[in-house]
């Protein structure tokens, strides 16, 4: 499977695409910007429908859309009847914790909050999330809760917009914007 930033004159120099067609190989390439490309679409050796499935859930994005994918090419080319879920639109804000379901929102944050403790809130990148990369998401949570602190991370697609968080707690509450390796707190 390729996913190509670019034409397929991108991938001749290793010879992918002739070496699958003559080998007889299942070859999936689709186009990194999202977009059905007919010259990706040619050099591939799989239907349109599992073309057409790839791409839906390479669109949706997330680790959990990326773990059905696999599950589906498992069922479909290895007919390991492992089952899988149709890809899943991801929202581009909400609420992380990783005691918490991956579509979890603040009242389900508020469960796992202790009442009367001080509350620190941040903003992160939603493709962070999206790949799975929350080891250092994970790591300043468990710093941030041995402090004392609830700590509510924010997830948010686009950090130059501006981002307002109301976060039910008493005084006080810090929230940190971390963006541009810069934290402000307020």
């Amino acid at each position: 499977m390729l996913r190509v930033l670019g034409g397929l004159g991108s991938v001749r120099a290793f010879g992918v695409a002739k070496q699958a067609q003559s080998s007889g190989q299942h070859l999936i390439i689709i186009s990194g910007t999202g977009e059905p490309d007919p010259e990706l679409t040619a050099a591939s050796t799989v239907s349109m429908d599992v073309l057409h499935q790839v791409l839906t859930y390479f669109q949706a994005g997330g680790s959990i859309n990326m773990a059905q994918l696999l599950r589906y090419l498992s069922d479909h080319f290895l007919l390991t009847g492992l089952g899988f879920e149709p890809a899943i639109a991801l929202p581009e804000h909400g609420i992380y914790h990783p005691d918490l379901p991956q579509n979890a929102d603040i009242n389900d944050w508020l469960t796992i909050v202790v009442s009367n403790v001080p509350v620190s809130a941040f903003v992160f990148y939603r493709a962070h999330w999206m790949s799975g990369n929350t080891r250092f998401v994970d790591a300043l949570i468990t710093e941030l809760e041995s402090l004392g602190l609830a700590v509510l991370p924010v997830i948010y697609l686009i950090l130059t917009w501006r981002v307002a968080v109301a976060i039910p707690c008493r005084p006080p509450c810090a929230i940190s914007v971390m963006n541009k390796a810069r934290i402000s707190t307020y």
